[in-house]
């Protein structure tokens, strides 16, 4: 499986860039539906069993089931919002991912070591 990181750093990028002073509710719908598919793969890379990530995937997933159906009655506000919370687990989540990589007898959970 290969994840093409700079790729999800440029969407997360693009999708925290975004500013509400004009807000183009287009905008934030096409975000979503990128960050979307860049977050489902290091999702599954990462993995359900690290003991670390609990509230990462409690985001994660409550992000993913939020933005799955399109909400007519949403304000560009709210899917604003929704597209920065989602570019930001995604952007977490493609850190843990490439830590794996460059390290990957790196210890998984948050407690420090020694």
């Amino acid at each position: 499986m290969s994840i093409d990181l700079a790729a999800i750093r440029r969407a997360t990028g693009n999708a925290l860039a975004l500013t509400f002073s004009v807000p183009q509710p287009d905008a934030s719908i096409q975000a979503t539906a990128e960050l979307r598919g860049y977050l489902e793969t290091p999702l599954a890379a990462v993995g359900t069993s690290s003991p670390s990530l609990p509230a990462m995937f409690c985001d994660a997933e409550r992000l993913l089931r939020i933005t799955a159906q399109e909400d007519p009655t949403v304000t560009p506000y709210h899917l604003w919002e929704r597209t920065k919370a989602l570019a930001a687990v995604t952007r977490k989540f493609a850190g843990r991912y490439e830590l794996r990589l460059a390290r990957p007898s790196a210890p998984t959970t948050a407690r420090r070591v020694g």
